[in-house]
């Protein structure tokens, strides 16, 4: 009978003890905790109960709409499955069914698309085994979003980078309790290039697939993904670090792989103009629209191997780490988003009705001039087209959220830095675009990522340079939030940010952390890392100093090159971008490697 395969999938797995001592941990291995330990002997007999018989992984749903949700399970075997959406927990009122096969050619994964839902509403759902009454998930529920007039307040939050060595996530178990509206899980849902729980790195579909079996493994995320709807996207660890969509050392297959198996284990809509797209958009009702973005898969080279700077615009190391060649390269006419994608993200914001637009994506856009390659400014132009879009259109309350640096932050105004001391960005209407930084849900820390950088360059113990970190974190802080024109930056927490609006419109952030010492258990109290009143005006720069004479007094001078380059010259920089890929990896691989 079905019951007796209930939890098989967190034996398969390899979940593990780890061998580490107690005592401190770095970025390469943790302590066993309790949870951890509880997750080794326990998790198979909860899975019976909490997950449901014969569906080890739990449910999803995602991709929400007025009308419709993707429904997500897998099986544990393959079978023949029926998925059925009620508008009771007791399913005496069901208003949809449909059918569906787990297979070994979908991993026995399953994706239904539920449509003729009634908006805003609360809805459960679960899956069950064709013929066996016996085999039957755990119930989950989502709210489908209101009709676009419709006023109401929203909740919802989200996060990313999820690393299963730091596993179980208890952050998720706290916003499992948060009453969400939906919840977004952006960027690194998987680390497939870090060996974890007895997997190593991932290079074929089957690795792939048994990463994501791993990472659903997680009584948490199963806790959240049940409690409410997901909006989900990627960033590069779903492949590797720092890979770019044009690299030419990332084969088709592998490609592939990490594509297909994204999209198994994920409620997310698929495009069928294109096959593995995921840059999409989503109304909630008047209060606001998610633009959801791929920063991967459509993106040039970085010119990482032909600058090689740790520092060029800079900003810390003044006049002795800046190198003009390199901000002229940064600044060539290299895409991040593709053409399609970046004239659909304009178009969209330019047509948005809603008061709030958040620009969803799995890195950030604030400037910060430290290893600019990866981010935003390292595709300089194109994020200068981009800010100057939204100025000239005039297009208010655009918000960004973003992820991937593994700290919580906000900017109330990332354009701040581009207006004042750029001669090449054209900003006349003084539009604001707010970005917010959420996560890790658990991964290395900003700090800890930090201090193994520095602790290696320098050669030093680690404990003495992180005494060293401790020492200087304030003076850093403050020249950060300087540069950035950041109001609040903690290095060291995980966390999600959760964006309450009101029926009046109003909008507030406020970000949810714990320290990495107790972040596998899901008891006790958050912290408040920061709040923030997205609807109110930009405060005065720190200090009560122009921005620009501070960023001038660093050195930052407008960079040389026209924004006007030629496409010859960029092609040009693509293909002496690309010539060097692989030692990139290889180089950056040491000291940031699970960024």
């Amino acid at each position: 009978m079905c019951p007796k395969h209930a939890g098989r999938a967190y034996r398969a797995i390899g979940i593990k003890p780890h061998p580490c001592p107690r005592g401190r941990f770095s970025a390469n291995n943790r302590p066993p905790t309790r949870a951890v330990w509880a997750s080794v002997f326990l998790i198979p007999i909860a899975t019976q109960t909490i997950a449901g018989a014969g569906f080890s992984l739990g449910v999803s749903a995602g991709d929400v709409t007025p009308t419709g949700a993707i429904l997500w399970t897998r099986a544990d075997d393959a079978i023949g499955v029926v998925a059925e959406v009620a508008t009771d927990a007791d399913f005496s009122a069901v208003i949809f069914r449909a059918d569906a096969e787990a297979t070994p050619d979908n991993d026995q994964t399953i994706r239904v698309t539920a449509d003729g839902l009634p908006p805003d509403t609360t809805l459960y759902y679960r899956f069950s085994a064709k013929d066996q009454p016996d085999c039957v998930s755990r119930v989950g529920q989502f709210r489908t979003a209101p009709l676009d007039g419709d006023n109401r307040a929203v909740r919802f939050a989200y996060s990313g980078d999820s690393d299963f060595r730091y596993a179980p996530f208890g952050i998720l178990g706290h916003a499992a309790r948060e009453d969400l509206d939906f919840f977004i899980w952006f960027g690194d849902t998987i680390y497939g290039d870090v060996p974890a729980g007895g997997l190593g790195r991932a290079t074929t579909l089957a690795d792939y697939r048994a990463k994501y079996r791993q990472m659903r493994s997680d009584p948490y995320l199963q806790e959240l993904a049940a409690s409410t709807a997901f909006y989900v996207g990627w960033d590069d660890h779903e492949i590797y670090n720092d890979y770019a969509g044009m690299d030419p050392d990332l084969s088709a297959e592998q490609r592939e792989a990490a594509y297909q198996a994204f999209f198994e284990y994920m409620p997310i809509r698929a495009n069928p103009a294109e096959e593995w797209r995921t840059y999409r958009q989503f109304r909630y009702g008047s209060m606001l629209e998610l633009f959801l973005l791929d920063d991967r898969q459509y993106r040039d080279q970085s010119v990482e191997d032909l600058c090689n700077a740790l520092d060029p615009y800079g900003v810390l190391l003044g006049p002795f780490g800046k190198d003009n060649d390199c901000i002229d390269l940064l600044d060539s006419p290299r895409s991040m988003l593709g053409d399609a994608q970046f004239d659909w993200l304009v178009d969209g914001l330019r047509a948005s009705e809603t008061r709030y637009r958040f620009v969803v994506e799995s890195i950030t856009m604030s400037f910060v001039g430290l290893l600019p390659y990866d981010h935003w400014d390292g595709y300089e132009a194109e994020r200068r087209r981009l800010l100057e879009a939204i100025d000239q259109s005039r297009i208010e309350n655009v918000i960004v959220l973003a992820t991937d640096i593994h700290a919580s932050a906000y900017n109330p105004d990332l354009t701040v830095p581009f207006r004042f001391p750029r001669g090449n960005y054209d900003l006349p209407n003084g539009i604001r675009v707010q970005e917010l930084v959420a996560g890790p849900i658990g991964t290395t820390s900003f700090k800890e990522a930090i201090v193994g950088v520095g602790a290696e360059f320098l050669g030093a113990p680690r404990a003495g340079f992180e005494a060293l970190f401790d020492a200087l974190e304030p003076l850093l802080l403050t020249r950060l939030r300087q540069i950035s024109n950041y109001r609040h930056f903690e290095p060291n927490r995980f966390s999600y940010v959760r964006i309450d609006i009101g029926e009046d419109g109003r909008a507030k952030a406020t970000s949810f952390g714990l320290p990495p010492s107790r972040s596998d258990v899901d008891t006790g109290e958050l912290e408040r890392v920061f709040e923030a009143d997205l609807s109110e005006p930009a405060a005065g720069l720190p200090c009560g100093l122009p921005i620009g004479v501070l960023m001038a007094g660093l050195g930052l001078a407008a960079s040389r090159t026209a924004p006007g380059r030629s496409s010859a010259a960029a092609s040009g920089t693509r293909a002496s971008a690309s010539a060097g890929a692989s030692a990139r990896r290889g180089r950056r691989g040491r000291v940031w490697a699970h960024r």
